[in-house]
């Protein structure tokens, strides 16, 4: 039941994206962020993946990678909760994952990055970005990310 709910969220909030006129990569499949919250208590769910806030040196690392990609000033960004899964956290109980949205000149997109201590291990972006950073046993949070505003 409780998936369906968020796949109904998750519909809703395309639709009311795609009613503000957004001519994003992706409208009509992103998922719409939830409100920001500042921070999100350490969460081990059912199948053990973790979930928690990503640290201000993760920020910095997902901030690099995301310039990697995008040049010039962002309308908006946002970053997720970290999550690593109970496989990932046993093979690389350092590396975690989260994913980034950003807008800018009316396109939304999404991307996954993987941060390895000051680096990054991963990166995916398009549709698939956008599955992932839909899948609530993943993602459960969205907060503002100013620091990635301007990439300049």
């Amino acid at each position: 039941m409780s998936k369906a709910i968020a796949i109904a969220a998750v519909l809703l909030g395309s639709a009311a994206l795609a009613g503000c006129g957004g001519t994003g990569m992706f409208m009509g499949q992103s998922p719409a962020p939830p409100a920001p919250v500042a921070s999100l208590a350490p969460t081990v769910t059912a199948d053990g993946t973790q979930q928690f806030s990503v640290p201000p040196e993760g920020r910095a690392v997902l901030r690099q990678r995301v310039a990697q990609v995008m040049q010039g000033r962002l309308d908006d960004a946002r970053v997720s909760n970290a999550w690593r899964t109970a496989a990932g956290a046993r093979a690389k109980p350092d590396d975690y994952a989260a994913c980034v949205s950003t807008v800018a000149g009316g396109q939304t997109r999404y991307f996954v990055i993987v941060v390895s201590g000051a680096t990054t291990s991963g990166f995916i972006a398009g549709p698939d970005a956008v599955a992932r950073c839909s899948d609530p046993a993943r993602v459960v949070q969205w907060g503002a990310f100013p620091e990635a505003l301007d990439l300049g």
